[in-house]
């Protein structure tokens, strides 16, 4: 979650990719709300919890490509 709060101290865009970072994505924006002006998430994780996850956050991912993967796989697809 220290990523988050630096990411929105430095002004400083962050994506989250997949349910594990959402989740971290969601304590932060909880505990500080303006973190969710630097947060984009590239993919909706087919993790049952993932959609509920960023509509807390209230935000849509850029493509849903339904994957489970893990590994970091929607930040590419996300800056391409």
């Amino acid at each position: 979650m220290r990523l988050f709060y630096r990411c929105c101290k430095n002004r400083v865009p962050i994506v989250i990719d997949g349910f594990i970072s959402s989740a971290a994505a969601l304590c932060a924006v909880r505990l500080n709300p303006l973190i969710k002006n630097y947060i984009f998430p590239s993919h909706l994780s087919k993790e049952p919890g993932a959609i509920y996850m960023l509509k807390e956050i209230g935000l849509e991912p850029m493509i849903n490509l339904n994957m489970r993967l893990g590994e970091g796989s929607g930040c590419p697809f996300a800056f391409s």
